[in-house]
C-alpha cells in the first residue's frame, strides 16, 4: 500500500491542487455553507470532555469559526488545526490508548513545532510501535 501512495504523490499534488488552494478550499465551504461549520463544530464536540490539551485546542478553534470566518492569511494554519483535531477526536471517541500521545505531541505543554517523529521520551512509545507492526 505504502509504495503505491508513494508512486501516487505526485498526482495527488496535481489533481487536488496546491496545498494553499486546498486551505482556501476549505474556508470558502466554511463560508459559503453555514451548515458545514455547524456540523464541524459538531464533530470535534464529540471528542470534548475527554482531555484538556484537546478541550483547549478546540476552544481555540471554535473562537476563530463562531464570530466570523478567519481571513486567508490564516487558512493554512486553520486547515491544519481542524485535520489534527479531527483525527484526535477520533482516537478519543474511539477510546485509543494513545489518543493523549496524540494530543500531547501536537498541542501540549513545551510543544512550538509539532512534527512527525518528536515524540517525548515519557510516553508509551514501546507501545505504540507495537501496534503500528505487524505481529510476527
Amino acid at each position: 500500500m505504502l509504495p503505491r501512495l508513494y508512486r501516487q504523490a505526485p498526482l495527488n499534488s496535481i489533481w487536488e491542487g496546491s496545498g494553499n488552494l486546498q486551505c482556501l478550499d476549505v474556508l470558502r465551504a466554511l463560508g459559503r455553507e453555514p451548515a458545514t461549520r455547524s456540523a464541524l463544530l459538531h464533530e470535534l464536540a464529540q471528542g470534548q470532555g475527554r482531555h484538556a490539551g484537546y478541550d483547549s485546542a478546540v476552544q481555540r478553534v471554535r473562537s476563530m469559526l463562531v464570530e466570523a470566518l478567519p481571513g486567508e492569511g490564516v487558512a493554512r494554519q486553520l486547515s491544519a488545526m481542524l485535520a489534527t483535531l479531527l483525527q484526535a477526536a477520533a482516537l478519543l471517541r474511539a477510546g485509543s490508548p494513545f489518543a493523549a500521545a496524540f494530543i500531547e505531541t501536537r498541542w501540549g505543554a513545551g510543544v512550538s513545532m509539532p512534527c512527525y517523529g518528536a515524540l517525548p521520551a515519557h510516553l508509551p512509545i514501546a507501545g505504540i510501535l507495537a501496534r503500528a507492526l505487524p505481529a510476527d
